[in-house]
């Protein structure tokens, strides 16, 4: 959890709302732990975005956001 959360904070920074965050970010977000240096395996990118889900599932429970801007992003590893 803490290695999710320090890719959050390093992606989005520390102060932004949940809010803020928008599905297009969620794409964007994706995209930046597959390009990133130093380059992640798929299958870690994918159990770190299931990750993300995960926790913006549970601000969704909680009523921090409206919707799970993570919800569709595709977290799939190629064997």
């Amino acid at each position: 959890l803490n290695t999710v959360r320090n890719d959050l904070v390093g992606f989005f920074g520390g102060e932004r709302a949940l809010r803020s965050v928008t599905v297009e970010h969620a794409e964007e977000f994706k995209t930046h732990m597959l390009t990133h240096t130093p380059k992640l395996a798929a299958a870690t990118v994918a159990r770190r975005l299931t990750t993300v889900r995960m926790l913006f599932k549970q601000a969704l429970r909680l009523k921090l956001i409206e919707t799970n801007p993570f919800a569709d992003v595709a977290a799939r590893s190629v064997i």
